[in-house]
């Protein structure tokens, strides 16, 4: 394989993982920290970059730095379960993000609908991020709390 093979196989790698994402060169130039006319560049298979800025795009990407350079046939090969794994990272980490802001927006948009007073006493938005663990402890004191809950009742009648 010759160099010009490379940079043909990384320019078609690096643009079908950019339009799959819906993004412009502008948006991944500017998630892995590069210039526009750089990245241009690097899709038209006249500029080659350094290491460091090919560890950029992939992570901007969210893949591995070497399905950068795998050929179409190669690139399919990626097993469903590495997939899935990205896939629910991203929606993770968007959950994570998004729903406190949302809560948030919903509670501006109850007071201004209601005409509250800023002041006025809410539920406290979540915190930015919740962990997971938290769920299943409250779920496994709810349950006991419940359970005693019925053995008293039980002992009243």
């Amino acid at each position: 394989m010759e160099g010009k093979e490379i940079r043909d196989i990384l320019s078609k790698n690096l643009k079908k993982f950019r339009t799959r994402r819906r993004w412009s060169q502008a948006n991944l130039a500017e998630f892995a920290g590069i210039s526009p006319n750089f990245l241009g560049g690097i899709e038209r298979g006249i500029q080659w970059p350094h290491p460091d800025t090919l560890a950029k795009l992939a992570k901007a990407l969210g893949i591995m730095v070497y399905e950068l350079f795998l050929e179409e046939a190669a690139s399919t090969s990626i097993d469903t379960q590495t997939r899935m794994d990205r896939f629910l990272n991203d929606v993770s980490s968007t959950l994570n993000k998004s729903l406190p802001l949302a809560v948030k927006q919903s509670i501006e948009n109850v007071q201004k609908h209601y005409k509250l007073d800023k002041n006025t006493k809410l539920p406290a938005s979540p915190p930015d991020e919740i962990p997971a663990v938290s769920y299943k402890a409250a779920g496994k004191n709810q349950k006991h709390r419940f359970a005693a809950e019925k053995r008293s009742k039980k002992r009243v009648k």
